[in-house]
């Protein structure tokens, strides 16, 4: 260990590396760095904070702002370089022109947090037989308040739900997936046409694969393109198989939310297709058929497209893909029709 010079010293002969513990010492640990011949001298908090830290106006500027907003100072000091505040939703919306909702916490529960900050449950799973478990996709609200969601497991034969919550936050299971050929474990959300009817899609399950093999499972037991996996819809307290998955050039493993624009349902698939990464695809409603708008090929075009898509007033559509790209690390995509 050698002794603390500041980092914009000319006289330096080499540079050293700074080692820094919040709350403690900072040392510079090199070799024969400038004219320093003493060991262990060190920069203390204050010294630090001095050279590289706020300067105690502009420290005190950031309270002064908090305070004038309405928050309450609750800790935090310059040396740590942190200020510490508390406030309401209100007090943030206004501080930072931003608007708080309605949050969906993705585990066990249904929850709604208002304006004023306060949190209320409005829903607990209890499971298999008669609840569903696990949600993992966000809710639809319709015109009269009513929330609609999917869970990947749980229900009566385990393989998830699609349920309701009611303006008195009373649950219901709509159906109850068995895994089979109505499919199984959705992990995209519901959307809903102007005559009701929800549609969603399955991850699992579907006739050309028999019953699928995740009954109670978890995400990251998905064996991908194992269960082909369904388009369907909700109407009436039955089911309506659109279409079902091959796991081929048509696609499989759809794990998102559909996008609905003049009776077509547009969404992705993570595996299969052309190119074996994965494929953005339409579904008509009237007919079922099914085409593969891109097959994604898991080079620069991206691969393995987890999330939904996005559809712009002109019928442009977005997403992203979890791998490929230029970087092998993901892609937001766009496509025309």
């Amino acid at each position: 260990l050698e002794c603390a010079v500041p980092l914009a010293q000319e006289n330096r002969d080499s540079a050293g590396t700074v080692l820094i513990g919040h709350g403690q010492v900072l040392m510079i640990v090199g070799i024969e760095i400038g004219n320093c011949n003493r060991d262990r001298d060190f920069l203390t908090v204050p010294q630090f904070t001095e050279m590289f830290g706020p300067s105690q106006e502009d420290y005190d500027a950031v309270i002064g702002f908090a305070k004038a907003n309405g928050f309450t100072v609750a800790g935090g000091s310059r040396d740590a370089m942190d200020v510490q505040l508390k406030g309401s939703v209100a007090v943030i919306e206004t501080a930072f022109h931003i608007t708080l909702g309605l949050y969906h916490d993705p585990i066990q529960r249904t929850l709604q947090i208002d304006r004023s900050g306060a949190e209320a449950v409005l829903h607990s799973f209890a499971g298999q037989p008669s609840d569903g478990a696990d949600p993992k996709a966000g809710l639809t609200l319709d015109p009269n308040g009513n929330l609609y969601g999917t869970t990947f497991s749980g229900g009566s034969a385990g393989f998830g739900t699609a349920y309701q919550l009611d303006t008195a936050n009373s649950e219901s299971v709509l159906y109850n997936f068995t895994g089979g050929a109505d499919g199984g474990n959705p992990i995209g959300g519901l959307i809903q046409d102007s005559n009701g009817t929800l549609y969603g899609t399955t991850t699992t399950g579907g006739s050309s694969s028999g019953k699928g093999v995740l009954g109670g499972g978890h995400f990251g037991d998905i064996h991908y393109g194992c269960c082909k996996g369904t388009v369907y819809g909700l109407s009436g307290g039955g089911e309506n198989i659109l279409y079902t998955f091959k796991g081929g050039n048509d696609g499989g493993t759809p794990t998102s939310t559909l996008v609905l624009s003049n009776g077509v349902l547009y969404g992705t698939t993570l595996t299969g297709g052309p190119g074996h990464n994965g494929t953005a695809f339409s579904v008509t409603i009237a007919n079922g058929s099914e085409s593969v708008l891109h097959g994604f090929k898991g080079g620069t075009d991206g691969a393995s497209p987890g999330g939904g898509l996005l559809m712009n007033s002109a019928g442009v559509l977005y997403g992203t893909t979890q791998g490929g790209g230029h970087f092998q690390k993901g892609t937001v995509f766009q496509y025309k029709r």
